[in-house]
């Protein structure tokens, strides 16, 4: 099975990849679009990271209190 970690991190290169993706597919006519697209994008990049942080937390304290 894989880690939480490494799913993380695939979760963060998918999302650098969209949004490197909109924001070069999307011709400068749908801009509006792109724009909402990359908020999107940027706002799950965010809750991602937030989500790590709590994870690593957790980890990193569970480890404290075993030694």
């Amino acid at each position: 099975m894989f880690s939480v970690i490494f799913w993380c991190r695939v979760a963060w290169v998918a999302i650098v990849g969209a949004l490197l993706v909109t924001t070069a597919a999307i011709p400068g006519t749908n801009n509006l679009l792109a724009f909402v697209v990359d908020i999107a994008l940027l706002t799950l990049f965010a809750v991602a990271n937030i989500k790590i942080g709590e994870y690593n937390r957790r980890v990193t304290s569970a480890e404290a209190r075993a030694e």
